[in-house]
């Protein structure tokens, strides 16, 4: 059976055509996203991995090496079961840096330019092969169905169509930050094709070739001889190489590494892909013994490589080989597109932009699109070259076996990336270049024309033994040069960066630019104004940034996250170029690192595991225990810049310390700006009980500090560290300051001393009162005697004047003895009937003494009749301490109003005033001994303590409101309850 070329040209356009709408369906958002970006899609993607090398080649694999053709899916799956070790940790490093290919991740990793440019060259030599051998199982395809012998006019259109695929689908943005969602949809409905057709294959085998399958089991009893070649033991040095070989074109193929990096952005597809992509090679690769067997029955002729394809000519089944040609087709164009792309990619970034001194010539977007567009079809014509220089030289496994072998020669590296920090670019220059050029003189070089040691060196099976001999070079060579050589400081901090289990972290110890203008216009001089605001706005938005930010952490932050942005527009090196600064001295930036390395641990703090998560578990105690000390704590950095602001520090200052991590202490308000930096510029480590004014109100604070420096500067020797210490950057460098509220211990002292002094004039008062009363005595008698010995009114009213004036003293004096004896007990003999006008208006007379209470309005509202039995120098004094209360409470010309109600038991007398009030916060505190709303020295906190003891030993009580005039919210009314005078007379009775 023949089919007709236009056919095959119809059935090939019109598929090609399918992967084309539905790319561009999936692009305008017809295929919902939540199909395109489903985890089942991006398994299904991957199946490219199963190029028409797996979907044709591993049958004749499996005739010449029996069951080691599982080599090709058990190496890949095994990558796969390991994604924890492996791709994981690649994931998060290309996330986290922006990195597009293998020649990213090695350019990155050892920071060199020449390692990526010479990665470039040899991914792309090594995938020269595998293009081929696409192109050849298409044309070979189309020669055994239509009969056509010259198929390179055929070979070039179907690269045409590919590339034109790739440009349309696979550049549409300038940056690999966007994901091409309609190229990953269109590669996994080319997979799905591809498996149906390898199932169907392998379900006809059994059941159309054979009949069933013991019916088949039967034959292999029968032909034993034909079946011995499928069952040759998978031992020796070709498994363990064919093994490596697939596990490392897993990863480092270009598409595959395109596939599962670049357009992934989500660690849980990856998760499901572990076992997911090997489910789907375990489908596709049961079908090939069967297939293997059935073309062995039929005695198909020809290479066993198209025994699928030529199955369905000599069974007269049309269906089952178109929709194999048709599986084939999806296999061959999914990995070129996929390739092609990727290496584009790759050759811009390494080859082509390095060498561009300056990017702000043109329209730097439009270029990157259209250099990348120029690269595939350039990099699609030189595979198409080596397709027709290389064609029939080689069987199409053995094609194939030359590319993996050669995309293993870049594991050493990709295992120093994840696990060994010390190798060095040396090391993996010199060995790649060893290991390749040994596979590239060997396996290469004899495929071109001219040279016939291919068919010897393959066909005759020791191709295992050059692959060995150049991988073990390419390690020995890498192990040896890298134990001889360090690497470089920026190589040790990417190759931190990389390791299992490391979390990202700046690459650069540049110091930040001031602002934000500052940096676009650094941007500016090499990509362009309207690039350079692009990107930063970007930036911006991405950390939620302000333009008018000016925080040199937040700045730092913008830095890299900058560099990351244009890694993925640029590539890693030629975005280090972009973003490096002029400095001769950046050592004083590197420690301010830790905030954004402590950042991104918290962020990351769930892909710790082992000692690493133990680290950060006391890390983040530590951390913990410093914010939660009950001081303030500011720890400053080797350029003055504050790395730690302690939660009391905020309380403290009121100054969050989001606003002044990465500032130095002079952004910081006054007061605290002057205490701080005066304190750490001073050589003493201390400062006592320093008093400040914040909030209208005293403070008093001691500091402490000391030394980061002292600890590394006392390891080294005097002349060395007394040069160190004078070269830093801030004299405020390297210290931690202690702050400690001494407020109220203070305030206690100074009470403390008041009461002493109080107490003082307490005894002095007593004593004075003790020596006056005895001359007032002696007034009284004269004044008495005078008024015996004479009969003239007007000396015996002056007489009598005298007498009041001296009992007045008395009383005084008196009064003055019962504050000196405030504890002296109640004695209930001393009550005598008076009136509550009267004692209020005495008391009245009493505060208006002193000169600061003449400008108030005292009105004595309690009617003359009200009388109650007290003790009147004792309740003199509740009156006299409540009204000089009102009174600080006053301002000049407020009303005080003393007004009483009586009840059937009780007298209520209010003293309301019109002052401030007292805080509802404070109300249930006023009768406590020493509390009081007064500053030091104005008060002692013992009067409402003495007055509410006064009104209980009256048998009463006090109550104190504040706001007295709601609406206003100002006044307070202080309410005292006592028994009405009847009421004490008869309980007196009673108790007599």
């Amino acid at each position: 059976m023949i089919f007709s070329l236009p056919l095959l040209f119809s059935i090939s356009a019109g598929f090609l055509l399918l992967l084309f709408g539905i790319a561009a369906a999936t692009n305008r958002n017809y295929i919902s996203k939540r199909i395109s970006s489903h985890p089942a899609v991006f398994i299904a993607a991957l199946g490219v991995y199963a190029s028409a090398w797996t979907f044709y080649g591993t049958i004749g694999l499996a005739q010449n090496y029996g069951y080691a053709y599982l080599a090709a899916y058990f190496g890949a799956s095994l990558t796969f079961v390991l994604a924890p070790v492996i791709l994981q940790p690649l994931l998060r490093i290309t996330k986290s840096y922006q990195l597009s290919s293998v020649a990213d991740l090695f350019a990155f990793r050892f920071r060199s330019q020449l390692a990526g440019t010479l990665v470039t060259i040899l991914m792309l030599l090594a995938s020269l092969p595998l293009i081929a051998t696409q192109i050849e199982a298409v044309t070979d395809s189309i020669r055994l169905l239509s009969g056509e012998q010259n198929t390179d006019l055929i070979a070039m259109a179907f690269c045409a169509t590919t590339a034109l695929f790739s440009v349309l689908f696979g550049t549409r943005h300038p940056s690999v930050r966007h994901r091409t969602a309609g190229l990953v949809t269109a590669m996994a409905a080319g997979v799905v094709f591809k498996l149906v057709a390898m199932v169907a294959l392998g379900l006809f085998a059994i059941y159309g070739v054979f009949g069933s399958n013991a019916e088949m089991e039967q034959w292999l009893a029968n032909h034993a001889i034909e079946a011995t070649s499928l069952y040759k033991p998978v031992e020796g040095d070709y498994w363990r190489t064919l093994l490596f070989g697939f596990m490392a074109s897993a990863v480092v193929a270009p598409h595959m590494f395109h596939l599962l990096f670049t357009e992934n952005s989500d660690a849980r597809a990856l998760n499901k892909a572990s076992w997911g992509f090997p489910l789907l090679l375990l489908l596709l690769s049961a079908a090939i013994p069967p297939v293997l067997w059935a073309g062995l029955a039929l005695d198909i002729p020809g290479r066993p490589e198209y025994f699928g394809l030529l199955l369905g000519l000599h069974t007269n089944a049309p269906w089952l080989t178109m929709l194999t040609y048709i599986g084939g087709l999806a296999a061959a164009a999914g990995l070129i597109i996929l390739c092609t792309i990727a290496l584009a990619g790759m050759v811009l970034n390494h080859l082509v932009l390095p060498y561009v001194s300056n990017h702000n010539s043109e329209p730097l977007y439009n270029r990157l699109v259209l250099n990348r567009r120029l690269l595939i079809l350039q990099i699609t014509l030189l595979s198409y070259l080596f397709y027709l220089a290389t064609n029939g030289r080689a069987e199409l496994h053995h094609m194939g076996l030359i590319a993996f072998i050669a995309f293993m020669q870049f594991l050493p590296g990709l295992l120093a990336t994840l696990f060994w920090p010390g190798g060095n670019r040396q090391g993996f220059i010199l060995g790649l270049l060893l290991g390749m050029g040994i596979w590239l003189m060997s396996m290469l070089m004899p495929l071109l024309p001219e040279s016939s040691r291919v068919a010897l060196e393959l066909n005759s099976g020791n191709w295992h033994e050059v692959a060995t001999l150049a991988l073990a070079a390419n390690v020995i060579v890498f192990l040896m040069i890298s134990s001889l050589n360090k690497p470089s400081q920026a190589e040790r901090l990417a190759a931190n960066s990389c390791v299992l289990s490391a979390l990202h972290r700046p690459q650069s110890t540049r110091p930040p630019l001031a602002d934000v203008p500052a940096l676009i216009q650094h941007l500016s001089e090499r990509l362009g104004d309207d690039v350079a605001h692009r990107e930063v706005a970007e930036a911006l938005q991405q950390l939620q940034l302000s333009e008018s930010e000016t925080n040199p952490q937040a700045i730092e932050q913008l830095q890299d996250q900058l560099e990351h942005n244009l890694s993925a527009l640029l590539g890693p090196v030629e975005a280090f170029s972009v973003m490096s600064l002029e400095a001769s001295d950046n050592s004083g930036y590197r420690r301010r690192d830790i905030h954004l390395l402590e950042s991104h641990l918290e962020q990351s703090r769930s892909r710790l595991s082992g000692l690493a998560a133990e680290l950060d578990e006391l890390r983040q105690l530590h951390r913990t225990t410093l914010q939660r000390l009950p001081v303030g704590v500011c720890s400053l950095g080797e350029a003055g810049e504050i790395l730690l602001w302690n939660v009391e520090m905020e309380q403290f200052t009121g100054v969050p310390g989001s606003q002044v991590i990465g500032h130095r202490l002079e952004i910081l308000p006054p007061p605290w700006r002057e205490l701080l930096s005066q304190f750490a510029e001073q050589p003493s480590n201390q400062l006592l009980n320093q008093r400040l004014t914040t909030d209208n109100q005293a403070r008093f604070f001691s500091l402490h500090k000391a030394s980061l420096h002292e600890q590394r500067l006392g390891a080294l020797p005097p002349t060395q560290a007394n040069s160190l210490y004078s070269n830093r950057l801030h004299p405020h460098a390297g210290q931690v300051l202690l702050l400690e509220d001494q407020t109220e211990n203070q305030l206690l002292a100074d009470e403390l001393a008041h009461s002493e002094r109080l107490a003082s004039i307490g005894r002095l008062a007593a004593g004075v009162a003790h020596e006056v009363g005895n001359p007032i005595t002696g007034i009284a008698c004269l004044a008495q005697n005078l008024k015996y010995e004479t009969d003239q009114d007007e000396i015996n009213q002056t007489g009598e004047q005298i007498l009041q004036q001296t009992a007045r003293v008395d009383n005084i004096i008196k009064s003055l003895m019962s504050f000196a004896h405030t504890g002296t007990q109640y004695r209930p003999g001393s009550q005598q009937r008076l009136s509550l006008h009267l004692c209020v208006e005495q008391a009245i007379e009493l505060v208006r003494l002193d000169s600061r209470r003449k400008q108030l309005n005292y009105l004595n509202l309690c009617p003359p009749q009200l009388q109650l039995h007290g003790d009147m120098q004792r309740l003199l004094q509740v009156f006299i301490n409540l009204l000089n209360n009102a009174a600080d409470a006053s301002e000049d010309g407020q009303s005080i109003r003393i007004e009483s109600e009586q009840t059937d038991d009780s007298l209520l007398v209010h003293i309301v005033d019109q002052g401030s009030g007292i805080p509802k916060e404070l109300q249930s505190r006023l009768f406590e001994p020493f509390f009081t709303t007064k500053e030091p020295g104005e008060g002692t906190g013992l009067g409402l303590a003495l007055i509410y003891n006064i009104i209980e030993e009256h048998y009463g009580s006090i109550q104190i409101e504040s706001p007295a005039d709601v609406a206003q919210n100002r006044g307070t009314r202080v309410t005292l309850t006592l028994p009405r005078a009847q009421d004490l007379t008869g309980s007196n009775r009673e108790n007599d």
